[in-house]
């Protein structure tokens, strides 16, 4: 079992999102019952062995922006469906201006 360990509201207040381990999870508010026996209407695994440490909606709410230990963060569409993935820095280089890309793992977006 995981941990919860983070939690994103969309801009218009209709679904949420719930980032557990590897997996983030889509929630919509109108489909919950009062006993919250309603489960997520979709479970993404974002990159396997790197949990999800933050999740960020646009200010539209048409995108979001998923953050793991990573060096590659996301950009999903509202449904979930993978729009970019970032590239990976080469962690070799001596001058990290002459890469492009994150050489160190993601902490938040």
């Amino acid at each position: 079992k995981h941990s919860v360990s983070c939690l994103a509201v969309d801009p218009a207040g209709s679904r949420f999102l719930v980032g557990i381990g590897p997996n983030l999870r889509f929630y919509d508010f109108s489909n919950l019952d009062s006993q919250n026996r309603t489960g997520p209407f979709k479970t993404l695994t974002i990159q396997d062995g790197y949990p999800v440490v933050d999740v960020c909606w646009s200010p539209t709410g048409d995108k979001l922006l998923v953050a793991t230990t990573s060096v590659q963060p996301k950009i999903l569409g509202r449904d979930g469906q993978e729009l970019l993935q970032f590239v990976r820095g080469d962690m070799y280089v001596m001058s990290t201006n002459k890469t492009t890309g994150h050489t160190a793992a993601v902490s938040g977006g």
